[in-house]
């Protein structure tokens, strides 16, 4: 059996540079115009902090209105005394993007600390 491989877009940078607006504007053009099986895209977010809820002002998190109906996933989840370790956000992640893949969706990756896109050491 082939592997069905998922589209992926990473969108890095610091906080407040338009990181989250550019995503969703890709995500609105991502839907299927005939061209191939990706109907779409949903934004997963890879932002330590906006998984938190009530930390709108701080992490400069885009409002629900913003998000135009682009589905936000791993974020306003946890209550900020909660712990949320990287390991749990990367299992978490993959189950949403296998979720993805099996609905024809591309991920669109958003990370403002570049946790994901550093190297390991």
């Amino acid at each position: 059996m082939a592997t069905l491989l998922q589209p992926l877009v990473v969108v890095c940078g610091a906080t407040g540079v338009g990181k989250s607006k550019l995503g969703v504007e890709l995500a609105l053009r991502l839907v299927n115009k005939g061209h191939n099986k990706w109907r779409g895209a949903r934004i997963i977010n890879a932002d330590s902090m906006q998984v938190y809820t009530g930390m709108n002002v701080t992490t400069n998190k885009i409002s629900p209105a913003e998000r135009m109906g682009i589905d936000h996933l791993l974020m306003d989840f946890k209550k900020p005394e909660e712990q949320y370790p990287v390991g749990q956000w990367v299992h978490d992640a993959m189950q949403e993007s296998q979720r993805n893949t099996h609905r024809h969706w591309w991920d669109v990756l958003l990370d403002t600390t570049s946790t994901i896109s550093k190297p390991s050491r």
